[in-house]
């Protein structure tokens, strides 16, 4: 008898299974951006080849959610961009066809960026930047529980992690190294709140520009 419940979880499975490979066939040699923060050891069994620690499934469908909810937050900036009352031919959108012109500001999403000077590549949520002064702005989306909101914006017990900030800074380091922009202006992580839907953004502060290029600039002397 056919268990719908079973043939999502496998499906689940092949989706991240796929994602994997993709990644690495796209992100060969390089490290990932979302890893921002883990131990350089562990980015260093990574780049040599190492059998990763199998992700249990719960973890897998939460990630999964995560991807759809990122997915739905690209259409809606497709379908505000493509609107009747703001689309604007763009000449160069060919050569990067996850750009869009709108206005003086160019706009980036689910882009792909890689760099050989830091040696390290990920998908950026979203990029835009005003293309008269070259400053740009960056944001990642993120899921939360509430309790993971409340320790977000309320304040959290201890040290909480910081890897979050250092990936979406690590993203704009790409986009300048890439030559999308000359300089950031704003780092934002967008926590969508899976309990009660609220969306809230949590700005992060541009000296973690710094810290992450000091901690790729790190990474790549691990040895």
């Amino acid at each position: 008898m056919l268990n719908p419940i079973e043939v999502y979880n496998d499906y689940v499975k092949k989706q991240a299974e796929d994602n994997k490979l993709a990644r690495k066939l796209k992100n060969e040699g390089y490290l990932e951006a979302s890893s921002a923060g883990m131990c350089h050891k562990k980015h260093y069994y990574r780049r040599t080849g190492a059998t990763p620690k199998e992700i249990q499934l719960s973890s897998l469908k939460i990630m999964r959610l995560g991807t759809i909810m990122g997915q739905d937050f690209e259409e809606s900036m497709h379908d505000y961009i493509l609107s009747e009352a703001n689309i604007c031919k763009d000449e160069d959108s060919y050569k990067r066809p996850n750009s869009k012109q709108l206005g003086k500001y160019k706009v980036y999403m689910e882009d792909f960026l890689q760099s050989d000077k830091y040696m390290v590549g990920g998908h950026m949520d979203l990029l835009i930047v005003d293309t008269d002064t070259g400053k740009a702005r960056v944001w990642d989306w993120k899921t939360a529980n509430s309790f993971k909101y409340k320790m977000v914006f309320n304040g959290g017990f201890g040290n909480p992690s910081t890897n979050y900030e250092l990936q979406v800074a690590t993203y704009g380091l790409l986009a300048i190294d890439s030559g999308l922009c000359t300089e950031i202006e704003h780092l934002g992580l967008l926590y969508y709140n899976k309990d009660n839907s609220i969306i809230k953004e949590k700005v992060v502060p541009l000296e973690y520009m710094d810290k992450c290029e000091k901690y790729w600039t790190e990474g790549k002397t691990i040895q």
